[in-house]
């Protein structure tokens, strides 16, 4: 990964911490190539269960992004996944159970 997106694997599950706190962690192209990166090394090793997507410091989650389109279509590419149900657990979000 990059400073802008720490990974790291525990208890089956694959952590993915945005570390842009003084950015609100805003997404950027290179912390948006982090979470394509590894959702796919979680679709690829059957040992991660999980993919746990969260960002450092107390003022924000995640700030709407900074960066263009991902293709020249102006839509952002689709990673497949192993069909896991998603959830949130943002404040003020529904949790899943």
């Amino acid at each position: 990964m990059n400073d802008e997106l720490l990974c790291e694997v525990r208890d089956a599950a694959l952590y993915l911490t945005i570390n842009r706190p003084q950015r609100r962690n805003a997404i950027t192209p290179g912390v948006l190539q982090g979470l394509r990166d590894g959702i796919l090394r979680a679709d690829r090793e059957a040992d991660i269960r999980a993919v746990v997507i969260t960002g450092t410091g107390e003022q924000a989650f995640c700030a709407a992004p900074i960066c263009r389109p991902a293709n020249r279509s102006g839509s952002i590419t689709r990673t497949p996944t192993r069909g896991w149900p998603t959830c949130s657990a943002a404040p003020g979000s529904q949790q899943c159970r």
